[in-house]
């Protein structure tokens, strides 16, 4: 048994074990049981799935079919976290995190859908409860499956025991029609961790123009509008 291997270590440990996993499996003809969240991994390396709900068994079968159910059982859109809304705090010692939110910016109302051709904002206020102003904050996109579409972040001053509001922007015709995470994070200027939320927000984007006249998800994790020229 293999369980969350992906969660520990860093790129080059997770080689290793995957390696592993498989060399056992396909050379020494093995089964080996691989417990994972990372559904890109668990699509990838794996013949047959079994999905669990409260140490139960909801469905077994072909890992693409199995992770489309999982997807839309399992997913839970949550494009604003407020501690104020919910009476709870996120943080610790060196940070406080009051709100946080993925905004369609395009739109007059900011919970609006988010549609492939809107921009976004990713908006979080917090409070720096260390002694250095300038601090590094982040995060990564993923998609629902795991996935890291980009990173993104920079080092900025934030008043010490003050609330800073940071904002950052997601062009227009970017991201693909796909449910997205964020993993935020923040770090000292040299880069030591003070804080980490890997599932901090779930949004979804959708492709409201092309439903009517369905012509199926363009491929990859983002679908940037890029410029075409004919050249004569």
């Amino acid at each position: 048994m293999i369980d969350e291997v992906l969660a520990v270590g860093d790129a080059e440990f997770q080689k290793k074990a995957i390696g592993k996993m498989q060399d056992i499996s396909k050379g020494e003809g093995r089964t080996v049981l691989f417990v994972s969240h990372n559904m890109a991994a668990v699509e990838t390396l794996c013949t047959r799935v079994i999905s669990l709900k409260n140490g139960k068994i909801i469905g077994s079968g072909h890992p693409k079919e199995m992770i489309e159910q999982y997807l839309q059982h399992e997913t839970h859109i949550n494009q604003v976290y407020s501690a104020e809304a919910l009476n709870l705090r996120k943080g610790n010692e060196y940070i406080t995190l009051n709100y946080a939110a993925i905004e369609n910016a395009t739109s007059s109302d900011k919970r609006d859908v988010i549609d492939v051709t809107s921009t976004v904002h990713f908006k979080v206020k917090m409070i720096n409860l260390t002694q250095e102003a300038l601090i590094s904050v982040g995060f990564d996109l993923r998609t629902f499956k795991g996935d890291v579409v980009f990173g993104t972040g920079g080092k900025f001053e934030c008043g010490i025991n003050k609330e800073t509001e940071l904002v950052c922007e997601i062009p227009a015709n970017l991201l693909n029609t796909e449910i997205y995470q964020i993993h935020f994070y923040v770090h000292t200027n040299s880069m030591s961790g003070l804080f980490d939320d890997k599932e901090l927000l779930t949004f979804e984007v959708k492709d409201v123009k092309r439903d009517c006249g369905y012509l199926g998800k363009v491929n990859g994790f983002i679908r940037p509008q890029l410029k075409w020229t004919v050249q004569k």
